[in-house]
């Protein structure tokens, strides 16, 4: 619940994708919109959110946020 209530903020305008790796103890976070900002803000938000659940304190997060349609990612 709280998830899609930090990605409706995308507003359509974008997409997030959070997916474990297969091979380490990741999760990737990947978020696009056409606004850097809003992108980072929702990977941002999404990366607290899994911080915050005890299951993952384990894990490493790997984050990035892109511009929609372009090549930038930047990635933390």
């Amino acid at each position: 619940q709280e998830y899609d209530k930090i990605v409706n903020t995308l507003n359509n305008g974008g997409r997030a994708i959070v997916r474990p790796s297969g091979t380490e103890p990741v999760i990737r976070i990947t978020v696009e919109h056409k606004d850097i900002l809003i992108a980072k803000d929702v990977a941002q938000k999404i990366f607290g959110l899994i911080k915050s659940m005890n299951d993952y304190k384990k894990l490493t997060i790997e984050m990035d946020f892109c511009i929609k349609n372009t090549k930038f990612c930047k990635f933390v």
